[in-house]
């Protein structure tokens, strides 16, 4: 099946909000990159928009045993919260940041992206995703991500294998590859239903100079309307 553009209701899988979660660590949580005015969460940390209540994001390194060090060898704390109820509540302060914005570091990388980022599980039960989402459509990943409006927080990117369209909580029809356009002010924002009571943990596979210690959690999402643009 292929989907015209238009908004459709959607069930997210871990790894396609693993997907979302990741771009947010492209500066989103950088002091450095807040200060220049490049975060592309710059309004969230200005209070000026939020994520839904039920998101609490967080570096975990303990949790996703990661090194509690980062690589110029600074001690990193176990987590350090992130967002909390949609909010921002701290950013990821390097050493260097520190020392140049006169704050305490939390251990954060030389690129002040994280490692290890965590968003919490919420309570929409795996056997009940399915009939939660009635009709629309059920993505297992996405892919190419983008910036389409870095200020704003808005992406583009398409759906990947594993997306099908689903009618009345059954499956009907696998679904071509659609690109969506939409911002995360939306998807994990205003038009949030429900974050799946499970976090799956998804290990990083980049390996080009050595096996990269990265990884994320991330529950499923049930989102009201996303954004098909083709």
């Amino acid at each position: 099946m292929t989907l015209a553009a238009g908004p459709y209701r959607a069930l997210l899988q871990p790894a396609a909000v693993a997907e979302l979660v990741g771009m947010m660590g492209w500066g989103g949580f950088s002091v450095r990159a807040q200060r220049a005015g490049q975060s592309p969460l710059a309004r969230l940390y200005a209070g000026e928009a939020g994520f839904g209540d039920a998101v609490a994001l967080a570096e975990a390194p303990a949790q996703l045993q990661a090194p509690l060090f980062q690589q110029e060898g600074f001690a990193k704390p176990p987590r350090v919260e992130l967002v909390r109820a949609g909010r921002a509540v701290s950013a990821l302060v390097s050493p260097r940041s520190a020392r140049e914005f006169g704050l305490e570091h939390n251990g954060a990388e030389p690129s002040e992206a994280p490692v290890s980022l965590a968003l919490g599980a919420g309570t929409l039960a795996a056997a009940d995703a399915l009939a939660a989402l009635g009709t629309g459509i059920w993505i297992g990943n996405l892919w190419y991500l983008n910036w389409s409006e870095r200020s704003s927080a808005r992406l583009t990117g398409m759906t990947r294998f594993g997306s099908f369209w689903v009618r009345d909580g059954r499956v009907v029809a696998p679904l071509a590859r659609a690109r969506f356009d939409d911002s995360l002010y939306r998807m994990l924002g205003s038009e949030l239903q429900a974050l799946g009571d499970t976090a799956d943990v998804i290990v990083d596979p980049v390996a080009y100079d050595a096996r990269d210690l990265a990884a994320s959690a991330a529950p499923a999402a049930l989102v009201r309307t996303l954004r098909i643009a083709l």
